[in-house]
């Protein structure tokens, strides 16, 4: 029992520990990315009185003149927490927060528990009223929490359903409940979707996301050309192999 313990207690320390070093590392590129994000708003708004600016690449931008940047694909203001989300998806009451690029992850894998656990549960209950011992008569108390507990079941599992379909397809729930806003899910009229590479790789984007979950890459010379959804592109080194490696490890979970 107290190897066990002291197991459990490496094991917390070591999961803080990690959470830890994510959350320093999250915060490092969201400051780097917001500068840079921060700089080019400043250079848009002077390029409106420059001379030398390219009207068609104005067309094409997107500013948040609340927070003062310029905002990337797939972004979007959220207006109860006050300030542009990555990856935009959809603000949940439940969880209390809005989820986006980085807790992505975490609300499906909180989505899909909660309807395992009500799975197993409604399974139990269900044994539990057919083996019931005669003559004892049902407790219309654990009926009606089974019938209760049973709805529940039938809306988590639905919006299980719902957000897989959405990683299989690399969509946000933003996106998906408004196609005909974003310009850059279709190409001459029609849906194609950028962002879609596949499943395992969707996967990989939303459960491991890079700069590649907001930005559409495509290679020249060499070097990565990186547009950013605003009319304007960033020089990148590649990191192909990262990505590589990123992929083999989900094939290797599945």
């Amino acid at each position: 029992a107290n190897l066990f313990g002291f197991n459990m207690g490496i094991g917390d320390i070591l999961s803080t520990l990690c959470c830890f070093n994510e959350n320093k590392r999250i915060k490092r590129e969201m400051h780097t990315l917001t500068n840079d994000l921060r700089n080019l708003y400043e250079e848009t708004l002077e390029s409106f009185v420059s001379s030398t600016h390219d009207e068609h690449s104005l067309t094409k931008l997107t500013l948040c003149h609340s927070c003062h940047i310029a905002r990337p694909h797939r972004s979007k203001h959220c207006r109860v927490l006050n300030r542009c989300v990555l990856l935009f998806d959809h603000h949940c009451p439940f969880v209390g927060t809005t989820i986006g690029l980085y807790n992505y992850k975490y609300f499906y894998f909180f989505v899909l528990s909660f309807t395992i656990t009500e799975v197993l549960f409604g399974t139990t209950w269900i044994l539990y009223l057919k083996h019931a011992p005669e003559g004892t008569g049902y407790e219309w108390g654990k009926i009606f929490n089974g019938f209760y507990f049973a709805v529940y079941t039938i809306m988590t599992l639905g919006l299980s359903i719902y957000h897989t379909q959405l990683i299989r397809k690399n969509l946000t729930t933003n996106e998906h409940q408004n196609l005909h806003k974003y310009k850059y899910l279709y190409e001459n009229g029609s849906y194609n979707n950028p962002f879609h590479k596949g499943f395992w790789r969707n996967l990989l984007s939303r459960f491991f996301p890079s700069k590649d979950a907001y930005m559409l890459v495509t290679a020249k010379g060499g070097i990565d050309k990186v547009e950013i959804g605003m009319g304007m592109e960033m020089n990148i080194e590649s990191d192909k192999k990262n990505d590589e490696e990123r992929l083999k490890l989900v094939q290797n979970m599945a």
